[in-house]
């Protein structure tokens, strides 16, 4: 959903690392994420989102919320990553790289 937001479509698998300590594998923090701001535009992600969807929109981000167990906070944490992003993204798109 967050890659969807800000515009973020080279999301694949070679952008998650992980910590193992031995006892517990987490993710890292978030890398490698590149803001667009898309005024009506649908672009694609680079990887399937669900089923053959790759469709870079909340509509195909909710249809799998069932696929990560969201189905009751999925709308919730779009309003939250919304106001997030809406209050952050200017700042974020003119910070140096």
């Amino acid at each position: 959903m967050f890659n969807v937001q800000c515009g973020n479509t080279d999301h694949h698998a070679r952008n998650y690392a992980r910590f193992w300590d031995g006892g517990y594998l987490t993710l890292t923090p978030a890398y490698h994420i590149w803001l667009q701001i898309r005024s009506g535009i649908v672009a694609n992600q680079a990887m399937l989102i669900v089923g053959s969807d790759r469709a870079s929109t909340l509509a195909t981000a909710l249809k799998a919320t069932p696929n990560f167990q969201l189905n009751e906070t999925a709308k919730a944490i779009i309003a939250r990553q919304s106001c997030t992003v809406g209050e952050r993204c200017d700042q974020i798109a003119r910070s140096p790289r």
